[in-house]
């Protein structure tokens, strides 16, 4: 079976063959969509802001709602999509200098879908450090077509389009960036299903990100589509999440954080304004993504995959715009897999809420396409994440104890308001525990080395208002020594060894 066959190569390390490209079978397999957005959060994803994305749901799609980023920032989060690895495996565990660290950049997922007959394209952002490494216009390894945008601008931006560069300005609706990256997607798939190949298409949006460039009442800010904004108005930041008095039990970096005002928490509310309005144009988009395949016949032989790179906070625990720090609203996001029946081989569920990650999304796209994560050289990734397609078809079959190592490192450089610069921590069942290295006081963009740590019991503290380290009693203590035992286990861990 080829999930044994990528338990193998995980746990061992050791060459596999892989199959020719356009082998026999290859037009039975089904194609592969997945969806990427940026700095997404629970509260921005509701039916009612997003209804054509929920809709998928009354199809059959399953919501995964115990998802988790690994490495909660946007460069590191791409880079386990690509490998299917944690960070401390493919080089990548900060925005700073991002691709560049990335091992074998060669040895990816696209190019191991091409091995094994797919043909491939990505639409979209890409990782941060790309342009830096001198080959912004160039396709990275592995995709046989690309429509890379070349700055964070839904305005006055550049795609490069098989290494052709177009540059679109202006308030026009079809300059506008999420429509273009639409646009560019919905010809790529009618392109591509034309052929005799399956396909396997990823878009990166860019919504709802910030953009430093961005002006008017969404400055600096995610940026709506044209006439997007007005719907959203009446928008209200949750009261219970932004009203965390007391951060006594805070790590430092925490503590030094000022209480949200009815200034500060005005602002927040007008930024969560713009990035659910820039998440209306999203959903457009796949609204008219899903009629196509409609349209093509290929709606049954085509899996989806939706989810965010990373969350987002908006004055929980006093962090009024920031994402890379371990707590639920930045590691835990939005996702959803759509899988017909007929590709399953079960009646999907609703949702699971079993523990899932994003470093299991390489390891299910593989099992969905018989491929294996290895070049024609013999050159194979060691797998750190797990199919989940065993997981949808009988939940029985998966851990609910399943532990995750969450970890950052910005040694190089802080992502923007992060100030927690090397920390790592594990996701079991319902708790959450973290170490922290390095963290940066408020106002300063320098690391220094600290001892602090979080533990968390999310059945009965969901906000993590309470910290439990340092232990107050032996039940704590005990239960802190298990989770760094834990901890301990997968701070190098590789392979089958991470689970």
């Amino acid at each position: 079976m080829l999930l044994a066959a990528l338990v193998a190569v995980a746990g061992t390390g050791a060459t596999a063959p892989s199959p020719a490209a356009g082998s026999d079978g290859a037009g039975d397999r089904p194609n592969v969509i997945t969806i990427v957005t940026d700095d997404q959060d629970d509260l921005l994803f509701t039916p009612e802001l997003m209804p054509k994305t929920f809709g998928l749901f009354d199809e059959g799609a399953t919501r995964l709602t115990n998802f988790t980023i690994v490495t909660p920032l946007c460069c590191p989060s791409r880079a386990a999509q690509l490998t299917g690895q944690y960070g401390h495996n493919n080089g990548v565990l900060a925005n700073d200098p991002g691709y560049p660290a990335l091992r074998e950049p060669d040895n990816v997922l696209p190019a191991w879908l091409q091995n094994a007959g797919y043909e491939t394209a990505r639409v979209g952002r890409f990782l941060n450090g790309y342009r830096e490494a001198g080959r912004a216009a160039q396709a990275s390894p592995g995709w046989d077509h690309w429509v890379g945008l070349m700055a964070l601008h839904y305005r006055d931006y550049k795609l490069s389009t098989d290494g052709v560069t177009e540059t679109y300005r202006g308030n026009g609706k079809r300059s506008y960036v999420t429509r273009t990256l639409g646009h560019n997607a919905r010809r790529l798939v009618r392109e591509m299903a034309a052929g005799d190949k399956p396909f396997y298409l990823q878009i990166d949006e860019l919504a709802p990100h910030s953009d430093h460039l961005a002006e008017g009442s969404c400055a600096k800010s995610a940026l709506p589509g044209p006439g997007l904004l007005a719907p959203v108005r009446d928008l209200r930041l949750p009261a219970r999440p932004a009203k965390e008095r007391d951060v006594s039990d805070k790590p430092s970096y925490i503590r030094s954080l000022p209480r949200v005002d009815a200034q500060a928490r005005a602002a927040v509310q007008q930024r969560m304004r713009c990035r659910a309005a820039s998440l209306r144009e999203i959903d457009r988009s796949v609204g008219k993504l899903t009629a196509l395949l409609d349209e093509l016949g290929i709606a049954e032989n085509t899996i989806l995959i939706y989810y965010s790179d990373n969350g987002f906070f908006s004055g929980q625990h006093r962090l009024l715009k920031s994402k890379g720090l371990p707590y639920e609203e930045s590691i835990q996001v939005p996702a959803l897999i759509d899988v017909p029946p007929a590709v399953l081989g079960a009646e999907p569920e609703a949702s699971t809420d079993l523990p899932l990650a994003n470093i299991d999304l390489v390891p299910t796209i593989l099992d969905l396409a018989d491929a294996e994560p290895c070049l024609p050289d013999g050159r194979c990734r060691r797998l750190d994440g797990r199919s989940m397609l065993p997981a949808l078809r009988d939940p029985r079959s998966w851990d609910p104890e399943r532990p995750l190592l969450i970890e950052v490192d910005q040694r190089n450089g802080l992502a923007g308001g992060t100030l927690a610069c090397t920390w790592s921590g594990v996701r079991v069942g319902s708790e959450v525990y973290v170490e922290y290295e390095r963290v940066a006081p408020v106002g300063s963009r320098k690391c220094r080395p600290t001892d602090e740590a979080e533990h968390y019991r999310l059945d009965r503290d969901p906000h993590q208002r309470h910290n439990l380290w340092p232990p107050a009693d032996e039940d704590d203590a005990a239960d802190q020594a298990r989770l760094e035992a834990t901890l301990e286990r997968l701070r190098d861990c590789s392979g089958a060894s991470c689970s």
